[in-house]
């Protein structure tokens, strides 16, 4: 009998310890002005980054279609936060990807980018 119990006490208790539950679970994007893969006629003056939980956002890099960086008035965050916005320069035409790394309160880095062709206004009206 006692052998029972503490099976049915540790199947109980076992979900618990490896689900990776809120206290394991790792920051995430979730969400921003521009969507990854997106075709946009206008640039946003900035974009918003938002995250599962806070994060230090930490770098973030705009590359064209040949992997040149271009400049960002970006400076890393001193503060936590679950949204992050990172005004952006005017550009031309063309493939981009945002990348951005981020740090969360239990140390994890996380890395990710978005992708996003910004189109000609005309071509937009076309559409």
């Amino acid at each position: 009998m006692k052998m029972l119990r503490a099976l049915v006490i540790s199947a109980l208790a076992a979900p618990g310890l490896f689900s990776g539950g809120p206290a394991l679970a790792h920051a995430r994007l979730e969400d921003a002005t521009i969507a990854d893969g997106a075709e946009i006629a206008e640039l946003p003056a900035e974009c918003v980054f938002h995250f599962s939980t806070p994060v230090a956002l930490a770098r973030v890099t705009l590359e064209n279609a040949s992997g040149e960086n271009i400049p960002l008035d970006f400076t890393p965050a001193r503060q936590e936060a679950a949204s992050h916005a990172v005004s952006l320069p005017a550009i031309a035409p063309g493939s981009y990807t945002l990348i951005l790394r981020a740090m969360s309160d239990d140390g994890h880095v996380m890395a990710n980018s978005i992708s996003f062709t910004l189109i000609e206004q005309d071509e937009a009206e076309s559409r």
